[in-house]
């Protein structure tokens, strides 16, 4: 349980961090976070950035428009309800995906995964 929350509070501290620079990451999932080694093993890294999009406008800072139907996809076990639905991604759902990474990290699985061996 304490290694499961102290990771939980970096990723955490990770998602926020990229919120603040006004994108929504778009793909949390497990693989997608990494423990460093000798030195850096305090620390978890965030990678993979190829879904992250803006939810700020780079002009007038204002918060981009609803949309349905975007054109980009999402890890299905790990996305939001919002995602399958076909709705784009915002930062409530990184926070979604993130509590289905922390259910994973405690349990070992997802109630709607097929298999323990989760992918994505």
């Amino acid at each position: 349980m304490k290694t499961s929350l102290m990771l939980a509070l970096q990723i955490l501290d990770k998602i926020e961090i990229l919120h603040n620079l006004g994108y929504v990451y778009g793909d949390v999932k497990p693989d997608n976070f990494l423990v460093g080694l000798g030195s850096e093993s305090p620390f978890v890294f965030m990678i993979d950035f190829g879904n992250c999009k803006r939810y700020k406008n780079k002009v007038n800072g204002h918060h981009i428009l609803y949309k349905e139907n975007p054109s980009y996809t999402h890890n299905p076990i790990f996305a939001s309800l919002n995602s399958h639905n076909n709705i784009q991604a915002s930062r409530r759902d990184d926070i979604e995906s993130f509590l289905y990474v922390l259910t994973y990290l405690r349990l070992g699985k997802l109630p709607w995964a097929k298999n323990t061996d989760v992918k994505g």
